[in-house]
């Protein structure tokens, strides 16, 4: 016992001798972000200075910074319950309890930086016991619930930062990791490598760096933008825990929340509690979206999400905190309900929009020769059905083509996308496209062209696989269309239905169906006055002023054939033809008579109707021009107005668009649908009864804009409202989701809309599908043409035009 105490008294007066020699330690551990796990061998280095060490077996490090003048060049330091030292020389050290007893597992012996684990010690006061150079020193220590606790002679400060060297980061590389920088942090903090072997983690809780992005990223559950990529976030509001999922292996959070999370309720009670606000909530569910042309990063939410803004802010931060983005960080907000957020920052969709070089419109792909067209020049420049258009704007219109690209933003309902889509064709807008260097080396080239939700893909290709692939994709068969030549009178539209397409057209034949749906026992409103021309009178027209003939001999014509400009030059002379020849007084007076003993209205809109559009297998959006008559007005007159309707048939465009799909030209004939006008609408718009972003949540796509300024032609490149209208119903019924604001100066801030508007609208539209999925052996997406009116000082909805999608 007197030797014991004698060692000890040694041991102390060892330390009491020791003088004071402060140095910085900066010490970690490396770990695997997806598994936790340690990384060895890892190349640590503080930037700018020759401070280099490897990690451990465990992923542990430790570098000392400034180089204190000792007799031995020793120093030591607790962290937590690891004891890390460092040695200039080599060295041997015991761990001893206060009553001499051994208590580390052996010997460590070494030179540089190392570390031991001794959260096996019990807690109490320890003897260090080292020889260095054949001198033997002692330092006592404590163990004790917040780890080791050394005296600061002769130690090393734990603490490091800026200021305790000329840096204040690490650069960690490791075999197998993409190497990273990060800002050092006080204590053994854990320092995060990503495997550069991808690997399918089912999670991260941190994002570093963007490789961490990209390993987890997929499309945009909604992808209304171009060169966009999403990560979807699940935030644990009880234990603070953020989870940035991997969005290619789970398809939506509830595969998430039930794989991962342990959520045991099912699908519909996670819907119901998850994204409303009651005591059931524990997850906030969004989505992190890279804007890659801008490189800016939003947070989005689920429309119909009721979270607060405090727990917006709350998710905000820990975003914020958790990545690499910070406060580069910005709120999309898709429902006016969280304008009143002002403490989270905000992005707006015409922001957006601004940022964005890449827009896909009807994605597909095809083979062309890719040619640059004014888009001024595209009405008299003939383009032909192999050419890849690339537009220094938006056309009004454009012949059948293999492809399009426009450098200005369109709308997805525009006449030429729709058309896009009914060829099958691709569509997409490139704001760069008119210098973009790719394309520009590939002008009058044959080339392979993909557009895709996220990007597109063009490269130079032969013409055998072009032609492989055209002759399996254009249509080959004659289609002859059955038209009706005989019937005569104005047609009451309440009395037709479909099957009156020979003898009204698709518009009118459409429109009389429309006149059969109620909606709650009340009929769904369409313009007032309506009736039809039918196709005889287009015919006896034809005849009568042997335009018939012309017809025929234009047709046969070799020229008309071979050459575009013979062409475009005899179908302008048959149109003027058709114009220039009196209309029978008879259909004149009829139609005057009719309209006069009307609802007082004095504009009348003659809407083209052909057999050879809306229907199945044909559209025919666009291909034919609607005129206007005003009673009294000699410069409107109702023989203009059809003369022009009917000469509308011939048209380049229109003949281009039905010789690709085959359509017999002997076969087609113009009604014309007539009802009252709309000279002071206050907003019009296009529905498609689908998603066209996810066919997963069931919505309608609605597209609408300010006064009669177009949607399918737009002006000034006004974009317009764009809104999904979901159709869930049950506790997220009426849930609609802004995916941008119309431009029109002056709509700031404003929806062209209001919400019981777009409830009535989607009432209106779901009862019109339900009504036409009886038509047809699958229930197929429906277009739908709209005008919201002011009558007797109210805002109210009319349904136009129905036709198939």
């Amino acid at each position: 016992m007197k030797r014991l105490l004698i060692y000890i008294l040694h041991l102390l007066v060892c330390l009491l001798g020791q003088e004071a020699a402060l140095a910085s330690l900066v010490a970690g551990r490396v770990i695997d972000i997806a598994t936790q796990g340690p990384v060895a061998g890892a190349r640590i280095n503080i930037p700018g200075t020759d401070f280099t060490t490897i990690s451990a077996a465990d992923g542990s490090f430790s570098i000392v910074t400034g180089n204190p003048d000792t007799d031995d060049g020793f120093y030591l330091a607790g962290v937590g319950t690891r004891l890390i030292w460092h040695s200039k020389n080599p060295l041997t050290f015991t761990i001893y309890s206060i009553l001499g007893q051994p208590m580390a597992a052996g010997e460590k012996g070494g030179t540089g930086s190392g570390a031991l684990e001794l959260q096996f010690l019990t807690n109490g006061l320890y003897v260090l016991n080292y020889r260095v150079e054949g001198r033997q020193k002692g330092v006592k220590f404590i163990k004790s619930a917040s780890g080791l606790q050394f005296p600061a002679q002769g130690m090393m400060d734990p603490k490091s930062g800026p200021g305790a060297f000329a840096g204040d980061s690490l650069e960690i590389a490791a075999d197998g990791y993409y190497a990273a920088r990060f800002k050092i942090q006080s204590g053994q903090a854990p320092y995060e490598l990503l495997n550069t072997n991808g690997g399918s983690p089912a999670y991260l809780n941190k994002l570093p760096y963007p490789e961490a992005f990209e390993l987890l990223q997929n499309v945009p559950f909604n992808p209304t933008f171009g060169e966009v990529e999403s990560v979807k976030i699940t935030y644990s509001i009880p234990d603070r825990q953020i989870y940035y999922m991997n969005s290619s292996r789970f398809f939506v959070h509830f595969d998430f929340a039930e794989e991962m999370l342990g959520y045991t309720k099912g699908h519909y009670s996670f819907n119901v509690e998850q994204y409303k606000e009651n005591k059931n909530r524990i997850y906030y569910l969004g989505y992190l979206n890279h804007f890659k042309s801008s490189d800016v990063y939003t947070l989005e939410m689920f429309a119909g999400d009721e979270i607060s803004c405090e727990g917006l802010r709350e998710l905000y931060d820990k975003i914020a905190a958790t990545s690499y983005i910070g406060n580069r960080l910005r709120f999309f907000p898709n429902n006016a309900r969280w304008d009143r957020c002002s403490a989270v920052p905000r992005i707006t969709s015409a922001e957006l929009y601004e940022g964005q070089n890449y827009q896909p419109l009807n994605t597909g792909e095809n083979y062309g020769y890719l040619k640059k067209v004014e888009a001024d020049q595209i009405g008299t420049t003939y383009l032909g059905r192999h050419v890849l258009a690339l537009i220094n704007g938006i056309p009004n219109e454009i012949s059948v083509v293999a492809g399009i690209i426009t450098t200005d933003f369109q709308t997805p309902l525009s006449h030429i996308n729709v058309l896009s889509h009914n060829r099958g064709t691709p569509n997409m807008a490139l704001r760069d496209g008119w210098t973009n260097a790719k394309l520009e080396g590939l002008l009058d080239h044959l080339v392979y062209l993909k557009v895709t939700l996220d990007s597109f893909y063009v490269r130079e290709a032969t013409i055998a696989e072009a032609e492989s692939f055209w002759a399996r994709k254009e249509p080959t068969r004659i289609q002859k269309l059955t038209i009706d030549t005989l019937t005569t009178g104005l047609v009451n539209l309440a009395g037709m239905d479909y099957n009156g397409v020979p003898t009204i057209g698709g518009k009118a034949a459409n429109f009389a169906e429309l006149m059969n749906i109620t909606l709650e026992g009340k009929a769904i409103p369409v313009p007032e006055g309506a009736f039809a021309i039918p196709i005889s009178y287009y015919w006896s027209h034809m005849k009568n002023n042997r335009i018939d003939v012309a017809l025929k001999e234009m047709l046969a014509n070799p020229e008309f054939k071979a050459n575009i400009a013979t062409r475009a030059a005899m179908l302008t002379h048959l149109q003027q033809l058709i114009k220039d020849a009196p209309v029978d007084p008879r259909l004149v007076e009829l139609i005057r008579a009719k309209i006069g003993t009307g609802d007082a209205f004095t504009q009348y809109r003659f809407r083209s109707s052909t057999n050879a559009e809306d229907i199945e297998g044909f559209n025919g959006a666009g291909l034919y021009n609607s005129y206007s008559a005003i009673l009294g007005n000699p410069d409107k007159t109702i023989e203009e107005a059809i003369g022009k309707v009917w000469a509308s048939l011939w048209s380049l465009k229109a003949f281009e668009e039905r010789e690709y799909f085959k359509i017999d030209p002997k076969t087609v004939g113009m009604a014309i649908l007539v009802h009252r006008s709309f000279p002071t609408e206050e907003a019009n718009g296009v529905v498609i009864t689908k998603n066209l972003f996810n066919v997963y949540n069931p919505a309608i796509t609605i597209n609408v804009q300010v006064g009669e300024m177009s949607i399918v032609l737009p002006e000034n490149n006004y974009l317009p409202d764009q809104v999904l209208y979901y159709s869930f119903g049950g506790e997220f019924a009426d849930t609609y989701n802004y995916l941008g604001h119309t431009t029109v100066p002056g709509m700031e801030g404003k929806t062209v809309m209001t919400p019981q508007e777009l409830k009535t609208l989607n009432d209106y539209c779901k009862a019109i599908q339900n009504y036409y999925c009886r038509f047809y052996s699958e229930c197929n997406p429906l277009d739908i043409e709209f005008k919201v009116d002011r009558v007797k000082g109210q805002r109210k909805i009319y349904i136009k035009q129905v036709r198939l999608y």
